[in-house]
């Protein structure tokens, strides 16, 4: 049976949406799953996504693998083939990346997908596409292979990936003639600093930032983006005489 014909046909649908891809830390062969979802028209058996956004050890670390898990506890038939299709949808539902749809026999606690589904390289050239507003949306189609799906079921799932954000004023007194100034960050857990940010004078015309991990663990468990602005606050004096201001 040709692709065509079979995306035609009644299938059971899963949409995954992900907030804060960008913040997803993961090493080659460390993946963050779905969570599971039922298809109700393909013997009630259970499922679940599986996304190694730097790649599966099955594939290379250049590449996004993407996989389709069946449960340990599934019900349903030891062995079930299917059709399917693992994509990626752009914000209006299109589809921007495809697996194209192939078969694979299941049993349960095995998954079948594709390990090099996505180039990273493209997924960060094509950034505004793959990612609005940093949502990575993934959609799994099914088919039975074996008799008809009655109706088209959609299912529909989020993950957030949590993300810490701080916002503060960090004054430094007299900038203009300063040589260095430092500004703990502490966590919100415990109050104990987890970062220094040391801004320094670099030249007479440039001012750098050091940022300091007390901990190294989290440089490899965290991800950290900054954005600083630098203002200069002007302190106005007045004086009153004879009824004029004078600043």
């Amino acid at each position: 049976m040709d692709s065509q014909s079979i995306s035609e046909r009644r299938c059971f649908s899963f949409t995954w949406a992900i907030e804060n891809f960008s913040f997803c830390r993961k090493k080659r062969g460390e993946g963050i799953s779905s969570p599971k979802f039922i298809a109700d028209t393909i013997e009630r058996t259970k499922w679940k996504l599986m996304l190694y956004p730097d790649g599966d050890l099955r594939g290379k670390n250049d590449s996004m693998s993407f996989f389709l898990r069946r449960e340990e506890d599934s019900k349903g038939s030891t062995d079930i083939t299917i059709f399917f299709e693992l994509s990626f949808l752009a914000a209006d539902g299109s589809i921007i990346k495809s697996s194209g749809i192939g078969e694979h026999s299941f049993v349960r606690g095995k998954d079948g997908g594709f390990p090099e589904i996505l180039k990273n390289e493209l997924l960060l050239s094509q950034r505004q596409q793959f990612l609005p507003n940093d949502i990575l949306t993934a959609r799994c189609r099914m088919w039975r292979k074996f008799g008809q799906i009655t109706e088209d079921i959609q299912c529909f799932a989020r993950t957030q990936i949590g993300v810490e954000r701080r916002l503060f004023v960090w004054a430094i007194p007299k900038f203009s003639t300063f040589q260095e100034s430092c500004f703990n960050i502490k966590s919100i857990s415990n109050d104990k600093p987890v970062m220094t940010l040391k801004l320094y004078q670099g030249s007479k015309t440039l001012v750098k930032l050091l940022v300091l991990f007390n901990d190294r663990k989290i440089t490899h468990t965290h991800m950290f983006s900054f954005s600083l602005q630098i203002t200069k606050c002007f302190r106005k004096r007045s004086r009153i005489s004879q009824g004029k201001n004078y600043i």
